[in-house]
């Protein structure tokens, strides 16, 4: 979609995304489980976000919202987004990311626990999702792991924004670990974050591959 001249930017370039993590920290500390979660992936996740992301971003219209929920199929095979509010301009991976999590970390599998849906239905939904997004491109898989891993924690911090000021037991309800997705997407994190800080390492390591030499010892 062309961008519209009425559109407001975030997050279009690394130096954004970089400080998104720092702002990130001091928001989650609010909660006591966050804090300590945090302290040790928010490091992990500006690693990965130095090392894989471009300065400059690709950006397009931003969604805010895409997720399943919002996608309706036509009777005619048509596939329509609705909800957009066209204001903002932004990395096209924030979307992206936005609904594969809305897939992998829904409400109904977060407070499950994992349970609701089979890992391997989950993976092939993604994998559908991926391949009809990007046809015969290269999927930036090392990318949408660190854009996963910020969704999910936008997840994570909403919910601390709905409880931190509620009453009565049904906010007291939501701050309890059987009350709250905070340990699914805890692992939801750690599997996103393992995926971007594995294509570093393989990145690392084809550098530092010593040139190949044939049989005879001729490059």
């Amino acid at each position: 979609m062309p961008i519209a001249r009425q559109r407001k930017e975030r997050g279009v370039t690394k130096h954004d995304f970089l400080a998104w993590v720092d702002a990130g920290q001091e928001f989650l500390a609010a909660d006591s489980f966050s804090r300590s979660f945090f302290q040790v992936v928010g490091p992990r996740l500006r690693d990965a976000a130095e090392q894989i992301l471009p300065d400059q971003l690709p950006i397009g219209p931003v969604h805010d919202d895409f997720a399943p929920r919002n996608v309706l199929l036509a009777a005619d095979g048509r596939v329509a987004v609705i909800d957009m509010l066209e204001e903002w301009t932004g990395c096209i991976w924030e979307d992206i990311s936005h609904f594969l999590v809305a897939i992998g970390a829904n409400k109904l599998q977060s407070i499950s626990g994992g349970r609701a849906f089979a890992e391997g239905s989950i993976n092939g939904i993604r994998e559908y999702f991926l391949r009809g997004y990007y046809g015969n491109q290269a999927i930036p898989l090392a990318a949408l792991a660190v854009y996963e891993t910020q969704a999910t924690l936008t997840k994570w911090a909403a919910w601390i924004y709905r409880t931190r000021n509620g009453k009565g037991w049904r906010a007291a309800l939501r701050r309890t670990p059987l009350g709250n997705p905070f340990r699914w997407y805890a692992k939801y994190v750690e599997k996103c974050l393992r995926r971007a800080e594995q294509a570093c390492e393989e990145t690392l390591q084809s550098t530092e591959m010593p040139p190949q030499f044939s049989a005879e010892g001729a490059p």
